[in-house]
């Protein structure tokens, strides 16, 4: 629940959320389905097979591309990863 509230009060803030994973569409879809109320927080979901993407993660494109789908500039961006 800790996680939820986070991103439930930064939307309220109108701090802008994307999810950037590696995950493929389909995969993530069925975590979509399972965990509705934590996605609809996020305005941009990209995916490790999304086209704009070039080199995966460590390669920083995804968390670009994300950045420009928010329409905010990548230096003003915070990235909390949950891997080690």
């Amino acid at each position: 629940s800790g996680a939820l509230e986070l991103v439930e009060g930064l939307r309220r803030a109108r701090v802008p959320m994307a999810i950037a994973t590696s995950s493929r569409a389909t995969s993530v879809q069925k975590k979509r389905n399972k965990h509705g109320k934590m996605f609809e927080c996020f305005q941009e979901i990209v995916t490790g097979d999304d086209p704009n993407v070039k080199n995966g993660k460590p390669a920083p494109d995804i968390y670009l591309e994300a950045a420009k789908r928010l329409g905010v500039h990548p230096s003003e961006c915070l990235v909390f990863e949950d891997a080690l």
